[in-house]
């Protein structure tokens, strides 16, 4: 596997950095950039549902490798992509049956 490689959890920090920075500009009554990260949110979230998702293993894949080749072990590592939101809840995926 050639680097680098795009780790399933790092697409998931930077996920929830968008959207609770995007509530602090809220805050801040910057409205506009507020709804520029959670756009850039949305699409991260498209994105990354799209490129991790593994149908024959049931699993998010754990990274994809330098040429964007899904890595597929199954490691705690998707946890935190649970944690950061970046996983749907309205899908009935495997992991929500765990």
């Amino acid at each position: 596997m050639k680097g680098p490689k795009a780790l399933c959890e790092l697409q998931g920090y930077v996920y929830s950095a968008w959207i609770r920075m995007a509530e602090v500009f809220d805050a801040l009554g910057d409205g506009v950039r507020a709804e520029e990260l959670r756009a850039k949110a949305a699409v991260l979230f498209e994105r990354f549902n799209a490129a991790f998702w593994d149908d024959e293993l049931g699993f998010y894949a754990y990274a994809l490798d330098g040429d964007k080749k899904k890595v597929l072990t199954i490691a705690s590592n998707v946890g935190h992509c649970l944690w950061a939101g970046i996983v749907p809840r309205s899908e009935p995926r495997l992991l929500w049956n765990a």
